[in-house]
């Protein structure tokens, strides 16, 4: 995070917005400068040592801001104390947002260059100040009209099927899936992730909802060639072997989730948490993006077999 000191108060910069205060509004004193930060209407103080905090809540208070936490963070010999204020209207900020495209001596070349060397999602946060996609992550889900109570859904009439990433000693991942004809959404209703249990176990549990949701299809990862064998003989699950094109796949996904066609049930905490954290690798030196191995990526990944293999199969489209 990079900081911008103005007068005697540092100011954190926040990519393409940026916030600054009047170095003598909060806090002027040499010898004790505080750090300040924005986000939304809040305003975060932390003070060097606590004689600041009297005055620093004095000077706030008088300016329509409401304290509203105040902590004492502790590190060694490296102590803090934290406030946190809440503002209506406070016009001593400013908040500026600004593109590449205002500062005139930005060349055609360098903005080529720099789209050249990063992803798309960075290009648009540090040149287009456009943080609607933080840098990394996969899929811009829109919790707030995507997320609903579905558990009840009556889904006669709909193809239901699942995804399936199996895990050994990584969790396991099911997610069942209702497409809607009427509706062109798909619905994901259920959900399945645990770790370090048996195929039994495993198979179990999927059972419970195949019987639960009358699934049509499970796609499944096609390096998992034993459990499938293992499944189909054992527990009588039948399942597919899933599309595995982890891009296009991603792509396929990605074109759902901006077109709002993808809703999920609010007890899904699993395939949330995913769709939230499920991110790309950053490691400058792979040959091709590829996301990250992470807990939220088995999820991910369940549902990626799952849309991609139904929506490019002869079972579904």
């Amino acid at each position: 995070m990079d900081k911008k000191k103005t007068g005697t108060v540092e100011v954190d910069m926040n990519g393409g917005t940026k916030e600054f205060m009047k170095p003598d509004k909060i806090y002027n004193n040499a010898d004790n400068l505080v750090y300040v930060k924005t986000e939304g209407d809040a305003i975060y103080i932390v003070c060097n040592n606590e004689d600041q905090v009297e005055t620093v809540v004095k000077k706030m208070t008088t300016r329509n801001c409401a304290l509203k936490n105040y902590e004492e963070w502790d590190e060694g010999e490296d102590k803090k104390w934290i406030l946190s204020f809440f503002v209506d209207d406070f016009p001593e900020w400013i908040s500026i947002k600004a593109s590449y495209k205002s500062n005139p001596r930005m060349s055609e070349t360098d903005i080529q260059e720099a789209r050249k060397s990063m992803s798309e999602a960075e290009f648009r946060q540090e040149y287009e100040a456009d943080f609607n996609t933080y840098e990394g992550q996969v899929w811009n889900f829109k919790f707030d009209e995507c997320v609903g109570a579905f558990h009840e859904m009556d889904t006669s009439g709909m193809d239901v099927f699942a995804g399936l990433d199996v895990g050994y000693r990584d969790p396991t991942a099911f997610c069942v899936i209702a497409y809607s004809w009427d509706e062109e959404k798909y619905f994901l209703l259920d959900e399945y992730l645990d770790a370090e249990r048996t195929t039994e176990q495993h198979a179990t549990e999927i059972r419970d909802l195949i019987d639960k949701w009358d699934i049509d299809y499970i796609y499944i990862d096609s390096a998992a060639q034993q459990t499938r064998f293992d499944f189909a003989q054992n527990y009588d699950i039948t399942t597919v072997n899933a599309k595995k094109s982890i891009l296009d796949g991603i792509s396929h996904v990605q074109a759902i989730v901006d077109n709002d066609r993808l809703q999920v049930d609010q007890s899904c905490k699993e395939t949330l948490q995913s769709l939230d954290q499920y991110q790309w690798d950053p490691n400058p030196n792979l040959l091709k993006e590829k996301p990250k191995h992470n807990r939220a990526s088995h999820m991910a990944d369940a549902l990626r077999y799952a849309l991609y293999s139904f929506e490019t199969s002869n079972s579904g489209f």
